[in-house]
């Protein structure tokens, strides 16, 4: 029996989406799992292996005094993740008036990018990874025009933010710190309620 090349897209398609929903359905809430945004001068030709390390709280810094249209990094950081992650998903969002961000992730994959406000992404690695404490796991570069809040925001396209543990399970981050630029940051994200959660899955 022959198959179609748009039959076989369909197939492929669906599979992709089944198994996307299967993974929230296994999610659940973390007891730990949590993220913060830390920001830090701009490096022209920074890698992974040089994003900065964390000893402790006081070494993250959420809130930068800087000129307009100059460039800075974000630096998104998860820690209480438990032995070890094989993923990491959340959305960010920044002042419109800001310009487009080019965002790096650390991992092996990546599904989205984040380019402008309330962009998403999922990173990934095929095997168990861990880090300090404190593990950064991607930065974005951006150019503030005036004062303003980054927020760690769900994936749009899935409703979710938190991590990947190391038997492949989701788990919500329970706590977002967020960030700002020449102003004080704003309140910190909190983990809605299970059903919240599974609602936004399907909006």
């Amino acid at each position: 029996m022959k198959v179609s090349a748009v039959a076989l897209v369909a197939i492929l398609v669906m599979s992709l989406v089944s198994s996307c929903f299967a993974g929230h359905t296994n999610s659940k809430i973390s007891p730990g799992a949590k993220m913060t945004l830390h920001l830090d001068d701009y490096q022209k030709k920074r890698k992974c292996e040089t994003l900065p390390t964390f000893a402790s709280w006081g070494d993250i810094q959420r809130r930068k005094n800087i000129a307009e249209l100059s460039d800075f990094d974000v630096v998104v950081v998860v820690f209480d993740y438990g032995t070890g992650i094989t993923g990491v998903e959340y959305g960010l969002t920044w002042p419109g008036a800001w310009l487009s961000a080019i965002t790096t992730p650390c991992g092996e994959f990546q599904i989205g990018d984040i380019a402008d406000p309330g962009d998403g992404i999922a990173i990934t690695w095929s095997t168990c990874v861990s880090g300090d404490f404190y593990f950064p796991v991607a930065w974005s570069v951006l150019s503030p025009s005036g004062t303003g809040h980054i927020t760690l925001v769900e994936n749009p396209v899935t409703g979710f933010m938190g991590v990947t543990d190391c038997d492949f399970v989701e788990d919500y981050a329970d706590t977002a710190y967020n960030a700002a630029i020449n102003v004080a940051p704003d309140s910190v994200y909190a983990e809605p309620t299970t059903w919240g959660s599974i609602k936004a899955m399907f909006k």
